[in-house]
């Protein structure tokens, strides 16, 4: 049993989820409008398309945690297109911000190596074996007033339509709140 207590801060490392979260313009951070992976297991691409191929930061890494990103691909199966390792110290931060150059087709997945490994991952150790859409979108709406919807499985492409057409109106009532069914 203390063997067990003793390795439990090694392995949490790698048992998290993260959060990817894909912006349409060029820089990371606080935006208008953004969608994404919530609570991501490791090494699971999430794939996103065009209107949100802008830049890909994590929400929830830590130091040593890897970021991948992917273009014109339709999973993550192939060699990533950048890399990044969360630098900074202990403790989540947003130090990586990865760029897709406005291609039409992105994806992004993460990976730990447990603290102190040698292990330098330029590419994922085990090539993402499931594809995901992003299931949230968050937008601010002609009031000011930032949304955040769930997204159910499948239903990516219309949101993604709606807030290119800015219809806040359809996006209030065609999708839930986030948190009421996510």
């Amino acid at each position: 049993m203390l063997l067990v207590v003793l390795a439990a801060p090694l392995l949490c490392n790698l048992c998290l989820a993260v959060d990817l979260v894909f912006h349409q313009g060029g820089q990371c951070g606080p935006s208008r409008y953004w969608a994404g992976c919530i609570d991501l297991p490791m090494d699971t691409c999430c794939l996103i398309y065009s209107t949100w191929c802008g830049v890909m930061e994590c929400i929830g890494c830590n130091r040593g945690n890897y970021l991948y990103t992917y273009i014109g691909e339709d999973s993550c199966e192939n060699d990533p297109h950048q890399r990044c390792v969360q630098p900074g110290a202990d403790g989540p931060s947003l130090l990586c911000c990865l760029d897709f150059a406005g291609n039409e087709l992105c994806g992004g997945s993460w990976a730990s190596v447990a603290p102190g490994a040698a292990t330098d991952r330029a590419k994922p150790q085990n090539n993402c074996t499931k594809s995901v859409e992003p299931n949230k979108i968050s937008y601010v709406d002609l009031d000011g007033v930032r949304r955040d919807i769930f997204l159910p499985k499948g239903s990516f492409p219309r949101a993604t339509e709606l807030v290119v057409s800015k219809d806040f109106v359809a996006l209030a009532v065609e999708f839930p709140v986030w948190g009421e069914f996510s």
